[in-house]
């Protein structure tokens, strides 16, 4: 099971929205998402202090990292 420590301040009492396919997705302020459920797995995002997706990790095992140049995102690699 992952265990995610510590959620971004800003999470607490924030509602979750429904997806189509009937999974779910929580939010902070800024709209930037913390954590998505779909299908049964459950992914969580992490950003940087600009706001840029640093990294994402799911309940299946599976990272994905994303790098940027000037705020563009430039690269994506996918570990399982």
């Amino acid at each position: 099971m992952l265990r995610v420590p510590y959620l971004a301040p800003g999470f607490a009492g924030r509602a979750a929205s429904i997806l189509r396919n009937g999974g779910t997705r929580a939010c902070r302020d800024a709209g930037t998402r913390l954590t998505e459920v779909k299908n049964c797995v459950i992914t969580y995002f992490m950003y940087g202090n600009g706001g840029n997706l640093l990294f994402e990790v799911d309940s299946s095992g599976v990272k994905r990292e994303y790098g940027y140049v000037a705020g563009k995102n430039i690269a994506k690699k996918e570990t399982r």
